[in-house]
């Protein structure tokens, strides 16, 4: 069911409850809806709910968490939406998890430990990542994460408590300086992106302790200017190595170039 563009509309109608066999629900572009009638908790047979671009949406409703069927949730670009429901921590069905750019929503509710179904996760425009150095030992299903556009400086060491993780995205995290050593105990990692983090240093030498990787893409971090020589462990693994638009000299393309023989490296200066 999809309830999309339409202008008027400032809250569906409690009916909308009464659709016990829905399992799909998709809320979009409705640029006067305010709210979601608690109603929602209904649907029992939900699997797929998302809730997309509602420029005027400031809360959802606590009956979220009656959904124990659904599998995926995706939360973006209502710009107005200041806070999660803690009770999405009762999902625990939930496999995938995407909350992006909605410019108000810095915080993620405590409750999210709890998603132990929890497969994928991506969060953007998050200003605090508190209290995820508490959830990530406890996310022990997640393969795939993405921490996109936060304001963090730093993120937890318990990163490298995910051991399941199999692809790993860090982008446009504008004041992000370092990424913690713990990364290279990601041990079933087989991609990892990090772009656009413009304040971004250097990289840790953990890496060359990611024996499963086979990309590596790091490109448009405009103050790196190296690679942490541990890279060369992966000479072996590594199938894919971007490394366009950062700082990086051309010599030291081409040094790794010779140190990875066996690895597709892509840059700005082919």
């Amino acid at each position: 069911l999809y309830i999309s563009s339409n202008p008027p509309l400032m809250t569906p109608p409690e009916s909308l409850g009464s659709l016990s066999q829905l399992q799909s629900l998709y809320i979009y572009y409705n640029d006067a809806l305010t709210s979601l009638p608690e109603s929602l908790g209904s649907l029992s047979q939900l699997q797929s709910l998302e809730i997309n671009d509602n420029d005027a949406l400031t809360n959802l409703p606590e009956s979220l968490g009656q959904l124990f069927q659904l599998q995926s949730l995706q939360i973006r670009g209502n710009s107005e939406l200041t806070t999660l429901p803690d009770l999405l921590g009762q999902l625990s069905q939930l496999q995938s998890l995407y909350i992006f750019e909605n410019n108000d929503l810095i915080i993620l509710p405590e409750s999210l430990k709890r998603l132990r179904s929890l497969e994928e996760l991506a969060v953007s425009k998050i200003e605090d990542l508190v209290p995820f150095g508490e959830v990530t030992p406890i996310l022990t299903s997640l393969d795939t994460l993405a921490i996109i556009n936060s304001k963090l400086a730093d993120l937890p060491e318990s990163l490298g408590q995910l051991t399941q993780l199999e692809c790993l995205y860090i982008g446009s995290n504008s004041k992000l300086t370092t990424l913690p050593e713990s990364l290279g105990l990601l041990s079933q990692l087989q991609s990892l992106t990090i772009y656009n983090n413009e304040a971004l240093l250097n990289l840790p030498k953990s890496l060359g302790s990611l024996s499963q990787l086979q990309s590596l893409e790091i490109h448009t971090n405009s103050n790196l200017t190296t690679l942490p020589e541990s890279l060369t462990q992966l000479v072996n693994s590594l199938e894919e190595l971007d490394i366009r638009y950062n700082s990086i000299p051309n010599e030291t393309v081409q040094y790794w170039k010779t140190a990875l023989p066996n690895t597709q490296i892509i840059s700005e200066y082919d």
